[in-house]
């Protein structure tokens, strides 16, 4: 299985994120306003490649049908933290929302 991109890492984690936090998966219109997609395809193509790269199966009836059967784990380089889980982490422990928008603007977390 192919690895994936920084930004095909940041899509699985932020629907392994919602999932987590409510209780159920993503729509594609969710995973495009997390990410300020404009095309309304976008959320379509990331999960069609997801799926290719074997991260995700998807059921294609449902809106909200997206099952995550591998974990990229394995593909991480050490040392290596996604700027969403940074992101989420600066917020758990109230840094609030000036740090978050300091660090926005040095590039280290879109």
């Amino acid at each position: 299985m192919e690895r994936l991109t920084d930004c095909q890492r940041e899509v699985l984690d932020f629907i392994k994120h919602y999932q987590r936090e409510c209780q159920r998966p993503p729509t594609h219109r969710e995973i495009n306003a997390r990410f300020g997609f404009s095309s309304l395809n976008a959320a379509a193509m990331y999960l069609r490649v997801l799926e290719a790269k074997g991260y995700i199966r998807r059921a294609y009836m449902g809106q909200r049908a997206i099952e995550i059967v591998r974990e990229p784990e394995a593909d991480r380089v050490p040392g290596f933290v996604p700027a969403s889980v940074v992101g989420e982490t600066l917020n758990q422990f109230g840094f609030g929302q000036a740090l978050a928008n300091v660090l926005k603007e040095c590039a280290v977390i879109r």
